[in-house]
C-alpha cells in the first residue's frame, strides 16, 4: 500500500475552504486504497518563538524521514508571497528531497502572479526539488511558467468534488446564503480601495435583491466577527434581523450549503462547494483568483466530467 503525505493547511486552522481541500484529497486517495497523513504546510510558524521555530524544524525533518511514497503539497493558494508561505514551502520541500525518496507533488494549486525578491528566492530554491505539478486553473498555469519556468498539468479544484465523497443530509431549508469576509484581509491585501463603511454599504447592496430571505455563514473565525458586525449593520440601516447560522464544523458547513438553494460569497470555497452540490453560485469579485474563477467556472459545469478530470489528474498524479 502505497504510503501519502498531504501537507496543506487544512489540519491545523479555522478556515472551512482548507478544511475542506485536506478532506476532500484525503477520502479521495482513501478511496484508492492508499495509506494518508495530513500535516500543517506552516508547522514552522504554530507557535511563538525561536525555540519553538527550531523544535517544528526538527520535527519537519523527522516527517520527511517516514518513508513516504508522495508528498502531496496541496490545495489552496499556497504559492504566494505573505509572511508564512515561502519559507515553509522550501523547508518541506528540501528536507523531503534531502531525506527521503518520496516524489514531491504539487496538486490542485493556486499560484499567485506577485512576489517580492525574498519570497520568488524562497519558491524558486523549492521548486528544485518538485517533481509533479498540478495546478488547479489556467492563470495559475501561465504564473508558473512565467515565474518558475515549470510546466504544469490544470485540472479542477479537488473540493469540486466534495458532493461525491461527502456524508450530508441536506433538508433545503435555506434560500439565500451569504457569506462576507472581512474588511481587514480586504485591506491588506488591497483588493478594493475603499473606507470599511463604504465596504459595508457595498455588501449591503450585493444582498439587497435576495432580502429578507438571506441567512449569513463565514468561513473563519474572524469572518464569523465580521458577519455579526456586519448583521448589526443591517439592522442599523435596514431595521431587518437577519440569522447569522452556527457552523461548529466542516460537516455543518458543508450540510449548510447543500441545503441552500444559492450561495453569494467571495470566498471561493464556499462557492466551489456550492456548485459541487449543484447550487446557484453569486461570485463577490474581490482578487484576481475570484477573477479567475469566475472566468474559468462560472457557468453551467458538468460536476460529474469534474469528478473525473480531479479522479484521474490525482492517479497520474500519485501513480505516474
Amino acid at each position: 500500500m502505497k504510503k501519502i503525505l498531504l501537507i496543506n493547511r487544512g489540519t491545523d486552522t479555522d478556515n472551512f475552504g482548507d478544511r475542506a481541500i485536506n478532506f476532500t484529497l484525503q477520502k479521495l486517495l482513501e478511496k484508492e486504497g492508499f495509506y494518508v497523513d495530513s500535516v500543517n504546510y506552516t508547522q514552522v510558524f504554530s507557535g511563538k518563538g525561536i525555540i519553538n521555530s527550531l523544535k517544528q524544524v526538527i520535527s519537519i525533518s523527522r516527517t520527511a524521514r517516514k518513508n513516504y511514497d508522495v508528498a502531496l503539497i496541496d490545495g489552496g493558494q499556497l504559492i504566494q508571497d505573505n509572511k508564512t508561505f515561502p519559507l515553509s514551502f522550501l523547508l518541506w520541500t528540501f528536507f523531503l528531497h534531502t531525506f527521503s525518496t518520496a516524489r514531491i507533488v504539487l496538486y490542485s494549486e493556486g499560484v499567485d502572479e506577485k512576489f517580492g525578491s525574498r519570497a520568488l528566492s524562497l519558491f524558486r530554491r523549492g521548486m528544485r526539488y518538485v517533481d509533479r505539478i498540478c495546478v488547479r486553473d489556467y492563470n495559475s498555469q501561465a504564473n508558473l511558467r512565467m515565474l518558475f519556468n515549470r510546466d504544469s498539468e490544470v485540472a479542477p479544484d479537488c473540493v469540486f468534488a466534495i458532493s461525491k465523497i461527502a456524508q450530508v443530509q441536506p433538508k433545503n431549508e435555506y434560500n439565500t446564503l451569504f457569506g462576507i469576509s472581512t474588511y481587514r484581509t480586504i485591506s491588506r491585501y488591497k483588493h478594493l480601495d475603499i473606507t470599511e463603511d463604504e465596504y459595508l454599504t457595498q455588501q449591503a447592496e450585493i444582498i439587497s435583491p435576495y432580502l429578507p430571505h438571506v441567512k449569513l455563514i463565514y468561513n473563519t473565525d474572524s469572518d464569523l466577527k465580521y458577519a455579526r458586525k456586519f448583521k448589526d449593520f443591517i439592522k442599523d440601516q435596514q431595521g431587518i434581523e437577519l440569522e447569522l447560522i452556527d457552523i461548529p464544523n466542516l460537516d455543518a458547513y458543508v450540510n449548510t450549503i447543500a441545503s441552500s438553494k444559492s450561495v453569494i460569497s467571495s470566498r471561493m470555497h464556499a462557492l466551489i462547494i456550492a456548485k459541487s452540490f449543484g447550487k446557484e453560485i453569486h461570485p463577490v469579485e474581490r482578487n484576481r483568483k475570484l477573477q479567475t474563477f469566475i472566468a474559468e467556472h462560472h457557468r453551467e459545469n458538468d460536476m460529474e466530467e469534474y469528478y473525473h478530470m480531479i479522479s484521474q489528474s490525482l492517479k497520474r498524479t500519485v501513480q505516474d
